[in-house]
């Protein structure tokens, strides 16, 4: 964590042959993920599509949030490489609504009903992978701004607690403000006590100006 840094794509690049490299070195395979919110499929996918193309890494699942796209037409968006799955969207919003993840070709998985839903205070979806040696668990997790924020800890906890204890991936946005001591504590508490340890400790949103 405390190596944890913002990064140019030509940087990200660099730290990714280095990175490869040491796993290839120690006989060990390299499980990368990505997420992004995309405040909207339609005016923002080509872009991240084409910066994609920049990135010198095949991710092992991309998780979006605010997609607002419906199944539907999930399949219009597409990865080269990447197989696309999309939670529903809240029929009362036109924004701020969706989430989805894309997987490597390479994987097979199914979609965790039991832990998926789409509610006024929390989106998720979950895949587990079913030809690996072991499963492994990857999710995308919204927390709308306009929802309760009680509600979600109380949601997400449930989650937690039916999800197993390890080869368990969970990335998204939680709109909550994380430089604030108060909000940090009690999120932090959230998923350590879930089980799950942190691997991102600085901003991941600034503000314009």
């Amino acid at each position: 964590l405390n190596n944890c840094r913002t990064y140019s794509i030509k940087d990200l690049n660099n730290a990714l042959l280095t990175y490869c490299k040491a796993t290839a070195d120690n006989n060990e395979n390299l499980l990368s993920t990505l997420f992004l919110n995309i405040d909207g499929n339609s005016t923002n996918f080509d872009l991240f599509s084409a910066d994609l193309k920049n990135i010198k890494n095949k991710f092992c699942a991309i998780g979006f949030a605010e997609t607002n796209t419906h199944p539907n037409c999930g399949e219009t968006y597409i990865l080269p490489g990447y197989k696309g799955y999309y939670q529903v969207t809240r029929d009362e919003k036109q924004s701020g609504t969706g989430v989805s993840l894309y997987v490597h070709d390479s994987i097979n998985c199914t979609v965790m009903d039991n832990v998926s839903d789409c509610s006024t205070n929390i989106e998720t979806l979950f895949l587990k992978t079913t030809n690996t040696i072991e499963p492994f668990i990857f999710g995308v997790v919204y927390r709308p701004n306009d929802g309760d924020i009680d509600q979600f800890y109380e949601q997400i906890n449930e989650i937690f607690e039916t999800l197993p204890k390890s080869n368990v991936f969970v990335m998204g946005d939680f709109n909550i403000n994380l430089l604030s001591n108060a909000n940090c504590s009690k999120f932090e508490d959230c998923f350590l006590s879930g089980g799950y340890s942190p691997l991102i400790s600085t901003y991941t949103h600034e503000r314009p100006g």
